[in-house]
This record gives C-alpha cells, structure tokens and sequence, in this order.
C-alpha cells in the first residue's frame, strides 16, 4: 500500500514538474518572440529617422534577448543629437551649417526621409533657379523611385557627384560592407546634350571613375569587387539620362 502510494506521489510529483517545464518554456519562448518584435521595430523606427523610438526599443531587446545593443543604442543617441542640431541651424535659416549637418546624419542613416528631404532644401537655397528647378524634379524622381540602389543623377555637364546625391553611394557602401561575397557592376550614361560625342564620353567615364575611386579610397571598397563601364550621347530625358546606375551581383 505505501509502495503504491510512493509510487502515486512520485508520479504526480513528475507531472508537476513537467508542466512547469512546459510552462518555462512556453513563457521563455514567447519572451523571445517578443524580442525579436523589439529588434524589428527598433530598425524600422531607425529607419524611418526615429531615434528615440529605435534607441527605446533597441534598449528594451537588450533587457530581454541579452545581446549587447550598445553600438546601435549609441548609434541611435548621435544620430538624434545630430539632428537636433540640424534642425537649430535650419529654423536659424543657416543653410550652409544645417546642410552640413544633414549631410553627416545621412552619412549614418541613408535612410533617413526626413534628413533626405531637408539636405535637399538645404542645398536648394544655395543654387541658381535653372539648378534648383533640376533639383526639384530629381527629388521627385527619387521619392517615387522603387529601386534599392538608385542612380546618381548629374547636372548637365557636371561630374563630380552632387552633395545631394551622395547617400545613394553609402547605400551602396553599406550594402557591400554588410554582403561581402556581393559584387557591383557601375554603368555612367550621359545625353547628346551633355556636347559632342567626344565631350560626352568624357564626361561619363569621368563620372564612373570618380565614383570607383571614392568606393576605393573614401570607403575601402576592394576594387576585385567592382567593374565599370560608360555610355555616351543617349538620346533620352537630359535629367534621366546624366546619371551613374549600380547593378549589385552575387560572385
């Protein structure tokens, strides 16, 4: 009779200890699961050029996951401070100083809509009305633009990459550094109206080599990772057609 019931406690002894397992489990599992909530909403808030939200959240996965967030908290503090000051100096209508500013926030967040759309005005105020025109017609392009890596654009006869062009360029930076077995193949188009088919070739492969070169010596890009070519006297919109495009491959 004591066997039995030794035998009966231990048994209910096993199961309690099993459901409580399960139960750590479950709990453990979702708490994970929310974690992971907090790390997605943590990047598309820094996305999105919500710092204090990516800088909340990123904290509150670090609580529950364990991983170090330290870089990407702090990430998300300069980012927020630096675009403090921007907007100081753009309400200031210091334009130089603010576009500076914005042009450093886009340098850590490419992504950023607002800083985008800021640096745009910044330098807006700073260029002739035929250029300010090309400006606005670029800006829209690019907002409706579905591409991951798109273009840089040029004006007219120019080849040196435009200030507000240049986060197109980290993207790409980015993207290169963070898939290391990627490649990326860079195509430089200029118009009939660039001159003539001498001055237009000169000018596009101008335009692909300075931008090789900033990927190599400004961004440590390997040059086995990049190849180049050039277009001349496209006879397409002057504003499309004067641009450098990136095509990413995998080795």
């Amino acid at each position: 009779m004591r066997t039995e019931k030794f035998v009966e406690s231990v048994s209910k002894h096993r199961r309690k200890m099993r459901n409580v397992l399960l139960t750590s489990l479950f709990l453990y599992c979702c708490l994970l699961a929310n974690g992971q909530d907090y790390l997605k909403l943590a990047g598309d808030c820094f996305d999105k050029g919500d710092y204090e939200c990516a800088k909340k959240n990123y904290t509150l996965f670090q609580t529950i996951d364990g991983r170090n967030m330290s870089a990407q908290i702090k990430n998300a503090e300069e980012c927020f401070r630096i675009l403090i000051i921007a907007d100081e100096y753009f309400s200031e209508k210091d334009y130089g100083k603010a576009g500076d500013r914005y042009r450093a926030l886009l340098d850590k967040n490419p992504s950023d809509p607002n800083a985008q759309k800021q640096y745009y005005v910044c330098v807006g105020y700073t260029m002739n009305n035929e250029k300010q025109e090309w400006l606005s017609k670029i800006r829209d392009i690019d907002a409706k633009s579905s591409e991951r890596f798109s273009p840089v654009y040029y004006f007219k006869k120019e080849s040196v990459i435009p200030e507000s062009q240049l986060f197109k360029v980290i993207r790409v930076v980015e993207f290169l550094k963070n898939n290391p077995n990627s490649l990326v193949e860079i195509t430089s188009i200029s118009s009939t109206k660039t001159g003539s088919p001498g001055e237009s070739s000169i000018v596009s492969e101008t335009r692909a080599r300075n931008i090789v070169r900033m990927l190599i010596n400004q961004y440590g890009i390997s040059g086995n990772r990049l190849s180049f070519s050039w277009k001349a006297g496209v006879s397409v919109d002057e504003d499309l057609s004067e641009s450098v495009r990136f095509d990413i491959q995998s080795r």
